[in-house]
């Protein structure tokens, strides 16, 4: 009967009837006293780190489809600006933009593409939309 839910119900029986009612009690503490893994609980700079790691690597897509970012551009004089209006990140528009680029077929390190074209002057970037 060994591996079936009989045998283990006999086994469970000559158990209690060996060592006590409270054999599996006992047992479960021992193997709780001797656990020394600690967890996330003794180290939280550890989980701040997993935690990060794990939110980086989301799975979700983006609430920000690439006509928002465009329209952002287009109507904001800075990249920035076009952040501030989404309230994103600069370089996460910078990446973004470079993505539909690479989309569109364009490759390279460049951001610029027929759908926009940057520009660096006087320490403001300027995004120049085509039509």
């Amino acid at each position: 009967m060994a591996g079936t839910k009989a045998g283990g119900l006999k086994a469970a029986a000559t158990n209690k009837a060996k060592y006590g009612d409270d054999f599996y009690k006992v047992q479960g503490a021992i193997g709780g006293r001797n656990g020394n893994t600690g967890g996330f609980a003794a180290n939280p700079a550890l989980a701040r780190i997993a935690g990060a790691r794990g939110g980086k690597s989301s799975k979700r897509a983006s609430v920000y489809t690439d006509e928002m970012i465009l329209d952002a551009c287009q109507n904001n004089d800075t990249i920035q600006d076009a952040a501030n209006a989404l309230g994103l990140s600069r370089s996460y528009i910078y990446v973004r933009m470079r993505k539909i680029r690479e989309r569109a077929g364009h490759r390279g390190s460049d951001i610029t593409s027929p759908l926009a074209t940057l520009s660096n002057d006087d320490d403001t970037t300027q995004l120049i939309v085509a039509a």
